[in-house]
């Protein structure tokens, strides 16, 4: 975790190593304490903070300059690599190895990072730079090209500390924030809020030219299924995923200190959370959050992993924060709005994981994805079946389906498993439909103008032959997972805390994906494999646990009691209902409704407080 920030002009300027300051100096503490490079005309300048490790993310040789933000997880390999090409130097860093290897290899050397990083390299004498981020897009990269400039930053914000930048909003990102559901955000990898920064795309490589117009993007990487030596069972699969996870887990342990880990009551944190414990031979620091409401508390799901392996055990109880001043606060660092209520309460866990020191926190995040765990995944996991004709398996399944996981308010039956065939899925080619239920459901409380403005509907990417594991790919990377990973690198940043993901290590991503899908499930019951691989490690009950809470809260009561008043006062000001963004008269109709319990729009209430606070923010740059 080391900010950037720089900027590549056309031309000599003066006072460059003092505007990148201020630029890099936006990060917070890290930027505050960074290294710089310039080029004695000024026509370009680097800056990076210190990492984890309070080494510098900088480093310059053989006529380049290289900033990084983050960890390349396999530098001793890297290096031993460099050593057998020749470069026989110190390499004290992940910057210094990731210098030497783009010298040696160009940007071929991508290819040999296992890690999560953005980082960018000018070349001093033409002043070419490249941009790139790591495979999922664990680190944001964020740019703005301007009068032949491109200016460049790993938070937004870096980029308001330089003269050319302009925070001019994207309408169309206000639009998909205010209207439609969290999961369609980042339904543009390449955007943002703001109209004219974009980031590099998940395993993007961006190129530019000082002069150019427009920089020259590609994908140095894009996922692919596994086609040979393939799991011929879910237990073969279970030992290819152990071994991997393991792997994962391991990389990213690096000295064992100062080290935590989140645990919910699910799969994934549980097992990264096993695996650790097991790898370091001794019990690790562990932070939870759990809720006075039975609905959304999960503490007697966390208590026995909690048991097993945690030294201490963190668990934070959770009741009614004052949701209006936390959110306000986390927005002087988050620079978007957030995504969903979850980083509420995550930042809460961080503030106290950096009380006790931690710098680097581990997380079950992307498990869902990796495996199929989501509870909408089961429809596509039975539209695979209906495809293969796989006729009595699918019964079975679907049967097994309503038993395991019926409720009032989401019935499970053959009828929904066959309504979702046509609703969500085009069968003939195992292409998936973007849920217009979901997407379109508070479109009509925008206001007119901008809901005339901005009528397209995000299209779903169906790069395989499957409904399940399309649906997988969408949210890793356009849906679900971006969105948290923002949220959660913000969260971070500002606690100093580095956040490390295992099962967004790309080799675990792509055998999870190439997984068989008729080894996923097993009556009903999700992840399968990874149940199979920590059968030996986990709890029982974390194993035989088939209620999927998710790591939610309960602020749809935070709002109906805590932060009435403060919601009725935001929604009744002047600047809210002039904003143009919502239809006053249907935001009054939904709050009523919400605070008198006839109805719950808690997710669109959240986003509407976000937006409204964030606008109000964006007025004081």
């Amino acid at each position: 975790m080391s900010p950037v920030a720089g900027f590549v002009y056309p031309h000599p300027a003066p006072l460059s190593e003092h505007t990148c300051r201020r630029m890099i100096e936006r990060a917070g503490p890290q930027g505050r304490e960074a290294d710089m490079a310039s080029a004695e005309e000024g026509d370009w300048a680097l800056a990076a903070g210190p990492g984890i490790e309070q080494k510098t993310g900088l480093a310059r040789g053989a006529g380049h300059v290289l900033a990084l933000d983050g960890t390349i997880y396999n530098r001793a390999e890297v290096a031993a690599d460099l050593g057998g090409a020749g470069v026989n130097r110190p390499l004290d860093s992940d910057a210094e190895t990731a210098l030497w290897a783009w010298v040696t290899w160009g940007p071929d050397a991508l290819d040999r990072f296992n890690g999560d990083f953005g980082l960018a390299v000018i070349e001093e004498e033409s002043g070419r730079i490249f941009l790139a981020r790591d495979r999922l897009g664990v680190r944001r990269l964020f740019y703005l090209v301007a009068r032949g400039s491109i200016l460049f930053a790993s938070r937004i914000g870096c980029l308001w500390g330089h003269p050319l930048a302009d925070p001019e909003v994207d309408w169309r990102a206000v639009y998909l924030y205010a209207g439609t559901h969290y999961r369609y955000f980042h339904s543009r990898p390449e955007r943002t809020f703001f109209e004219h920064v974009r980031q590099v795309p998940q395993g993007g490589a961006l190129e530019f030219t000082p002069g150019e117009d427009s920089p020259r993007i590609r994908r140095w990487w894009t996922l692919g299924l596994l086609e040979d030596d393939l799991p011929q069972s879910a237990d073969e699969a279970a030992l290819g995923l152990r071994s991997l996870l393991a792997d994962a887990v391991s990389l990213r342990l690096g000295d064992g200190k100062d080290l935590g880990f989140t645990l919910s009551s699910g799969m994934d944190s549980s097992s990264v959370c096993a695996l650790a414990t097991g790898l370091l031979g001794k019990r690790q620091p562990v932070f939870s959050i759990t809720y006075r409401e039975q609905e959304f508390d999960e503490e007697a799901g966390i208590r026995p992993a909690a048991l097993a392996f945690a030294d201490p055990w963190h668990n934070l109880p959770l009741a009614d924060p004052p949701l209006l001043d936390v959110i306000d606060r986390m927005l002087t660092f988050h620079d978007e709005p957030l995504c969903t209520v979850t980083w509420l309460s995550h930042y809460y866990l961080l503030r106290r994981a950096r009380e006790v020191g931690v710098k680097i926190l581990f997380s079950g995040l992307g498990g869902d994805e990796c495996n199929a765990g989501e509870y909408e995944y089961f429809l596509f996991f039975f539209g695979d079946l209906q495809r293969a004709g796989r006729v009595d398996l699918l019964d079975q399944e679907i049967a097994a389906w309503a038993r395991l996981h019926d409720s009032a308010q989401y019935p499970k039956n053959k009828q929904v498993a066959r309504d979702a065939f046509t609703r969500l899925m085009d069968p003939t080619i195992g292409r998936n439909l973007i849920d217009l239920d979901r997407y379109s459901l508070y479109l009509p409380c925008l206001d007119q103008e901008l809901l005339k403005s901005q009528d397209h509907v995000p299209q779903m990417a169906n790069p395989f032959d499957s409904h399940l594991i399309n649906r997988c790919y969408q949210d890793l990377f356009f849906e679900t997972t971006p969105p948290c990973l923002a949220a959660d690198g913000r969260n971070a940043a500002a606690f100093g805390i580095e956040s490390r993901f295992p099962f967004l290590d790309h080799r675990v991503v792509q055998y999870c994906l190439s997984i068989p899908v008729h080894f996923k499930y097993h009556q009903a019951v999700t992840k399968w494999p990874l149940r199979r691989a920590m059968a030996d490690l986990l709890p029982r009950e974390n194993l035989e646990q088939t209620l999927k809470v998710g790591w939610n809260a309960p602020a749809a009561d935070w709002l109906r009691f805590g932060s009435a008043q403060d919601l009725r006062d935001l929604t009744a000001s002047a600047a809210f209902r002039r904003r143009g963004v919502y239809r006053p008269d249907q935001v009054d109709k939904l709050v009523t409704e919400h605070l008198e319990g006839r109805a719950n729009h808690m997710m669109f209430l959240w986003q509407l407080i976000n937006l409204e606070l964030w606008f109000r923010r964006l007025a004081e740059l």
